[in-house]
């Protein structure tokens, strides 16, 4: 079985800007690692699988040198027979990859 990939935009053009907000080099770096390797990658149906990404893609880095760098890992895949309806309201956020162990 092969995987789907979708064209996906390179977030190396944000990197001026996050690094304006105070994100680390390093770290946009990691996001734009995982983009190249993974960026695009549509993951399979799964029935059973709530949460997680659809499509991986990687974001907008968040955190602090205290608490660690996050980045959220694609657009999160919902089954809407299960959820409320004010959950879908609020959108649905990907997965977030923690740092490396």
């Amino acid at each position: 079985m092969h995987g789907i990939r979708v064209p996906m935009q390179d977030i190396r053009r944000h990197r001026d800007a996050w690094i304006g907000h105070g994100i680390p080099a390093a770290e946009i770096d990691r996001a734009s690692e995982f983009q190249d390797r993974w960026g695009g990658l549509a993951l399979p149906p799964a029935p059973f699988y709530e949460g997680g990404p659809r499509i991986l893609d990687a974001g907008h880095p968040e955190g602090s040198e205290t608490e660690g760098w996050l980045f959220p890992a694609g657009s999160g895949r919902v089954n809407s027979s299960t959820r409320d309806l004010e959950e879908l309201r609020s959108g649905v956020h990907g997965l977030r990859i923690h740092d490396r162990t």
